[in-house]
């Protein structure tokens, strides 16, 4: 039961993020690729992707540090051991998922520069 509800949480915030990162970036403006890409403003457009590479980064770490919250909150207050020991498996895994979408950023923001120059 709760592995469902944690998947679909889960699920939840991926949606959530998508969604936020394509409204974020539709509000920052629209960089002109009807020409193609190797006629648009290289500089705007690798500017724009690391807005939503930052946007998208911020958002998934606010939800994965309200998972950590939550997974603290059930380790302190669980009675049996396994369920101590399956709260702290979560936790590790919000760990994990944040460092991927730290390193993910990282790149991501690294190779739009490349580009930008």
């Amino acid at each position: 039961m709760l592995k469902k509800v944690f998947a679909a949480a889960c699920a939840l915030a991926a949606a959530l993020v998508l969604w936020a990162g394509a409204a974020w970036a539709e509000a920052q403006g629209v960089v002109d690729v009807s020409a193609g890409l190797a006629a648009a403003d290289k500089s705007a457009l690798a500017q724009k992707v690391i807005s939503i590479a930052t946007g998208v980064g911020a958002l998934a770490g606010a939800v994965g540090v309200i998972m950590m919250i939550y997974c603290g909150y059930k380790m302190m207050t669980s009675t049996r051991e396994n369920e101590r020991a399956e709260a702290k498996g979560q936790f590790i895994s919000v760990l994990i998922g944040m460092a991927i979408i730290g390193t993910a950023v990282l790149v991501v923001s690294f190779l739009a520069n490349l580009i930008g120059s």
